[in-house]
């Protein structure tokens, strides 16, 4: 089960256009990001998605998701560029097993991490945790976002 948004978020978005009401869930959440994650005018659900960017755990959740709803690289961009990318530069240690452990199974996160710019590390913990990171998504580089590749099944 999803873990749900809290009313008092929810609540600050209800006047903008295209709010579906509460209660809603992460998972609710990630499926209307996907329908318009380009947006000219920001949505409600890119808010939303910005705000929940202060939880790791719910930016975790957010980002596996919407991982298996992705259509097209576009998409993947979008959710590696903004999302995962600002999950490993804020939380770089606190999120890094979580993002290794899921890129040794899915070919279609480490295809995601592909399309990060990984931050700079500030100590040796960080260090260690983005080595790993660059080691586990090296092998999707070459057929990655970057590379314009296809989006993996």
């Amino acid at each position: 089960m999803s873990t749900a948004i809290p009313l008092e978020l929810l609540q600050t978005l209800a006047q903008e256009p295209g709010f579906p009401g509460a209660p809603l869930s992460i998972d609710d959440l990630a499926g209307y990001w996907l329908q318009d994650p380009l947006g000219d005018e920001p949505t409600w659900a890119q808010s939303c998605v910005f705000v929940i960017g202060e939880v790791p755990d719910w930016t975790w959740e957010f980002i596996t998701c919407a991982l298996p709803r992705l259509s097209n690289p576009i998409e993947a961009v979008m959710l590696a560029a903004g999302p995962l990318e600002d999950l490993i530069t804020d939380h770089t240690v606190l999120t890094g097993d979580r993002i290794v452990a899921l890129a040794q199974q899915s070919a279609r996160f480490r295809y995601l991490l592909s399309g990060v710019d990984l931050p700079e590390a500030t100590d040796a913990a960080q260090i260690d945790t983005l080595e790993r990171i660059a080691r586990v998504r090296a092998d999707a580089m070459a057929q990655g976002i970057m590379a314009g590749g296809p989006l993996p099944d």
